[in-house]
């Protein structure tokens, strides 16, 4: 086995599930390729994320022949994150390329992305420029890729795909889990990682179903739910938690009034609103009810309206604008308002 060497020891790490028609084909490409870079050695991981098919045993076959191929076999299939996090566990290299096995990736553009590592970058992404898949595959791609560049502020037109050259230490600094490989350049570029991002060649798999679809929406809308909060608020919780209560306070004080309002209604209390502006006042609340009629019947009888009239003009004088209101529902102040005992005389 080789041992490491600084920049010039390279990790190239592919998932595998379901490939045995290319994988052969992938390890072969591979090594032709490497071979052309005299300064550099590799080692070759191949993790099978739970395959079903014969691709395990192919692999096998070519880890015997090739010193440079290694296998990681995973018990069942756990997603392309979880495959890949396992590869680059295992890495020995300083630099760490990831890409997919079913040849839409070309092997013979890894010196591509070797020359801008060389330059002094952290992290090289692959763009898709002209992907040539169908529009059920590209549009959705679109949209995401649209709104990771605005929530992460990362200036970079491709977050899907995984053919990417990386600094070990920068990844050794990044936890994956879920389907967040799609995200490591915008956690990169909060680590204040140096990324740059060039055009690679795209094609329709060779062989095989992709996985990828519709289906696979509502998923990275969680996940972009996830990227925001993590970005902003994973230092801060607090904030989005009480903006949100924030928010949330007014509309449910609303709906506690009306449901009150809905429940006093139903046992016979009804709610008015009316304007005070003799108390300069913008307005307030004075329930009228049965009872109060009767309690108004019963003051009646037992204090002149002259009496009534003054206990009202204290109440005004001594701002108890509650208790004034309460006067004024008790005498009925729609027979018998402060202006018509004026009327009267009193």
């Amino acid at each position: 086995m080789m041992q490491c060497n600084d920049i010039t020891f390279i990790s190239i790490v592919a998932p595998v599930y379901n490939e045995e028609a290319v994988i052969g084909q992938f390890i072969e490409r591979i090594s032709q390729t490497m071979s052309l870079l005299k300064s550099y050695d590799y080692e070759l991981i191949l993790v099978d994320d739970g395959s079903n098919d014969f691709s395990l045993k192919v692999m096998k076959k070519y880890v015997s022949q090739d010193t440079h191929v290694r296998i990681i076999e995973l018990m069942r299939n756990y997603g392309q994150t979880s495959a890949l996090l396992s590869g680059i566990e295992s890495a020995k290299g300083e630099v760490i390329i990831t890409m997919d096995s079913d040849l839409q990736h070309f092997p013979e553009e890894i010196p591509l992305f070797l020359e801008k590592i060389a330059e002094g970058y952290d992290l090289v992404c692959g763009w898709r420029k002209d992907r040539k898949e169908g529009i059920i595959r590209r549009w959705p791609s679109r949209i995401a890729n649209y709104f990771i560049r605005n929530i992460s502020g990362t200036d970079i037109h491709d977050f899907g795909t995984t053919f990417r050259a990386y600094r070990k230490g920068l990844l050794a600094k990044i936890e994956l889990f879920g389907e967040m490989h799609r995200f490591i350049p915008a956690l990169a570029s909060r680590l204040g990682g140096k990324i740059i991002e060039i055009p690679i060649q795209n094609i329709e798999r060779p062989s095989g179903k992709s996985s990828y679809g519709l289906s696979r929406t509502y998923g990275v809308i969680l996940d972009l739910l996830f990227l925001y909060f993590y970005l902003n608020y994973v230092t801060k919780p607090l904030r989005i938690f009480g903006m949100l209560a924030f928010f949330l306070f007014v509309p449910s004080c609303m709906i506690a009034f009306i449901l009150t309002a809905l429940i006093l209604e139903k046992v016979g209390v009804s709610v008015e609103v009316f304007p005070l502006s003799s108390y300069r006042r913008l307005s307030f609340y004075t329930m009228r009810t049965d009872a109060l009629d009767r309690f108004g019947t019963r003051i009646e009888k037992r204090f002149t309206k002259r009496e009534i009239v003054q206990m009202m003009e204290d109440a005004r004088l001594k701002n108890i604008s509650f208790c004034s209101s309460v006067f004024w529902c008790a005498v009925g102040y729609k027979k018998a308002s402060l202006g018509e005992y004026h009327k009267e005389g009193i």
